[in-house]
């Protein structure tokens, strides 16, 4: 699978690449853009959709390397001095630059949000966090943000060498004056859902054969259940066996959580892709059109859980742990397992806050949420940073102080690492890391990796954990992995006997 981070032909940052850039903001005069229909037409697109907004970003301006990893602090740090050494200029087009800077919206995946100030970084990241990694700096972004009613507004910003500027926002122009006509002459009402939330647009059809066909518009073409199969990567004897190991160890004293993850495999029998993206996307927004979304580096999925958000001093996070089906949801706040192992996760995050921010509020109790009929223990965790924008810490470096946080890790969080480490088989990769984006002054969303596929050509590998604590039986959390990955199976169309 081919990564937009890892492209060899990409723009490294430094000092002298950044200061070469500019960056631009303009509002286009135009209602009818439906985002996820972007993701059809030709480039290496990324979406991000979470807080009330979507992030649709194309091609690469600049690639960020962080070669020690989200651990790296000095590496952390001279990525923010990239993005901070690109100079904003006025949009080359006679429209007003929106305002920034205002709060998070006050839940994590409904309302609306201000539009982002460019430039920004965009990534999927590894689990291991001292893994190499990077972070890319879109040329294009569009940036939709709204409410459930009306149309979106949206935020057009491109970020290019300063000769290349009124050019590149001529081609942004000329696509979205391409998109909205051909909306028109297929008599498509315009789009109301730019935001996580609502009933999901529908997407352009095309005179197209598919991704080479005349338009270069790429078809939506589901594929039926019969040209896939799934193929379990971990052995389910392998992982009850490492489930009863764990359990030992727990009643030993050794550990308290581990979180052990299971991969599977989607592979296409019939010779093409096992999918494409858009269609990807749309499944997962029918199957819950308030579920945050991501598209990016090969990555699609529907994330249900906010690992931190940073707007100014204000911080979020939103950890889960404790799941059970959907139609069991009432059963999870009174399970004396599952409120344990959440309260173990919920801590943890708040702990690791306390030490960032002067202030740090969460519920004495968590709240039940459903994504996709499956069901959570959640706490909504608040913080206040310093005054002094200087010493608030950036979200990249909460995510370093949060991340892996025991709802993908375990407690104590070295000593987990090190048996999950031993015990899978399977590299977990992008699998259970953060994915989001951050601007040049810090603020940003990073939700985790789960409920995702990774995509490459005619495979999809699916993967899905479940938190061992003491008293865990091996067969149900077995269950709770087939479960899991159920969200994404059924994205896939696989049946669900071959997935069960």
């Amino acid at each position: 699978m081919k990564r937009v981070s890892d492209d060899a032909d990409a723009i490294e940052a430094g000092p002298n690449v950044a200061a070469a850039l500019v960056a631009c903001s303009w509002q286009p005069p135009r209602r009818a853009i439906d985002p996820f229909a972007l993701l059809r037409y030709p480039g290496d697109w990324q979406l991000f959709s979470h807080a009330g907004g979507v992030l649709v970003a194309r091609d690469m301006a600049m690639r960020i390397p962080l070669p020690g990893g989200l651990a790296d602090a000095a590496g952390r740090a001279k990525a923010m001095a990239a993005l901070g050494a690109v100079t904003a200029v006025p949009a080359p087009v006679p429209a007003p630059v929106p305002a920034a800077g205002a709060p998070l919206a006050s839940a994590p995946s409904t309302g609306t949000r201000p539009p982002v100030t460019p430039p920004i970084a965009i990534a999927a990241l590894p689990f291991d966090p001292h893994a190499p990694t990077a972070l890319v700096v879109p040329r294009v972004l569009f940036d939709f943000t709204g409410t459930t009613t009306g149309a979106p507004a949206l935020t057009c910003s491109v970020v290019a060498p300063r000769a290349d500027l009124a050019g590149e926002v001529a081609r942004v122009e000329g696509l979205l004056s391409r998109v909205e006509g051909e909306r028109a002459r297929l008599d498509l009402p315009p789009s109301t859902a730019a935001t996580t939330t609502g009933t999901p647009s529908p997407s352009p059809s095309s005179p197209t054969t598919g991704p080479g066909g005349p338009d270069g518009v790429a078809e939506d073409s589901p594929w039926p259940a019969d040209d896939v199969a799934v193929v379990d990567v971990t052995k389910p004897a392998d992982f009850v066996a490492a489930v009863r190991q764990i359990v030992d160890r727990i009643a030993s004293g050794d550990l308290v959580k581990v979180v052990l993850a299971f991969a599977v495999d989607v592979r296409a029998t019939t010779g093409r892709h096992v999918a494409d993206v858009p269609t990807l996307l749309g499944r997962l927004r029918a199957r819950d059109p308030s579920a945050p979304l991501f598209a990016i580096d090969g990555l699609v999925g529907a994330s249900p859980e906010l690992l931190v958000a940073r707007s100014g001093a204000e911080v979020v996070s939103h950890p889960l742990a404790g799941t059970a089906a959907g139609d069991k949801a009432p059963l999870l706040a009174r399970s004396g397992k599952d409120l344990d192992e959440h309260r173990l996760v919920a801590d943890d995050v708040v702990r690791r806050l306390e030490a960032l921010c002067k202030e740090v509020h969460a519920p004495t109790a968590p709240s039940v949420v459903e994504r996709a009929g499956i069901a959570h223990l959640g706490t909504l965790v608040r913080g206040v940073l310093a005054d002094d924008p200087l010493r608030r810490p950036s979200v990249l470096d909460l995510l370093a102080a949060l991340h892996p946080t025991p709802a993908v890790g375990g407690v104590p969080r070295d000593r987990a690492l090190d048996v999950i480490r031993s015990l899978e088989a399977v590299d977990r990769g992008w699998f259970a890391g953060p994915v989001g984006w951050t601007d040049a002054e810090g603020d940003g969303e990073w939700m985790i990796n789960i409920r995702s596929a990774a995509i490459g050509g005619g495979t999809a590998r699916v993967f899905a954990g479940a938190g061992i604590v003491a008293g865990s039986d091996p067969i149900a959390e077995l269950a709770e992995i087939r479960l899991k990955l159920r969200t994404m199976l059924d994205a896939l169309g696989a049946p669900a006997e071959r997935g069960a």
